[in-house]
């Protein structure tokens, strides 16, 4: 242990730099220490630099967002219309489908947990139709149900009004000859 121990401490010490330095001695005295050749420091690296974030596109999932009117905090008034549309799915092809205002996808509503949501809704169908708020815990007559709610004639007019509770993803759709209508694009996304 003893013909090492001056190798090590001859390390440690060109380890350390230029200067003086304390040696401590085999019979635990301490002495200065000149180095005279010190092994060169490395560089620092300088820090990596954080990669930017990617910014989002304007529309979340492709969905343009619907316009809150209501300058309120915590209330949501949108307008929403059901109307037919020709749109191009495809370089060669056009489909007539049913929309919400005209897009497909639907557009986005956007509301925060506790938000009181209204919804002026316009029927451009030549058919009656509802929207249901699928996942949505509200009230039996805001939930575009034919059973409770009477449909919406064409050409006619409601006000959905409700209050959203809990945060998440949802979709809305109507629920009149569901099977034709949300095949005819007719849905959109909620998110709370």
């Amino acid at each position: 242990m003893r013909s090492t121990l001056p190798l090590i401490t001859a390390l440690s010490l060109l380890a350390c730099g230029p200067g003086s330095a304390k040696r401590l001695g085999s019979d635990g005295t301490s002495g200065s220490v000149t180095v005279a050749n010190p092994m060169p420091m490395p560089e620092p690296k300088p820090e990596p630099k954080p990669e930017p974030m990617p910014v989002p596109p304007a529309p979340i999932w492709g969905l343009v967002k619907l316009v809150d009117t209501n300058p309120a905090p915590d209330v949501v008034e949108v307008e929403l219309k059901a109307q037919e549309t020709t749109l191009d799915v495809s370089q060669k092809v056009t489909l007539p489908m049913y929309t919400f205002n005209g897009f497909f996808p639907g557009p986005l509503l956007e509301a925060k947990a506790g938000d009181r949501v209204v919804v002026h809704f316009t029927n451009l169908l030549k058919e009656p139709t509802t929207i249901h708020w699928h996942g949505l815990r509200i009230s039996s007559e805001m939930d575009g149900n034919p059973r409770i709610q009477n449909p919406v004639p064409a050409g006619g007019t409601f006000t959905y009004d409700f209050v959203v509770h809990n945060a998440g993803t949802f979709w809305n759709h109507p629920h009149v000859s569901s099977n034709e209508q949300i095949e005819k694009g007719m849905y959109g996304g909620i998110v709370v």
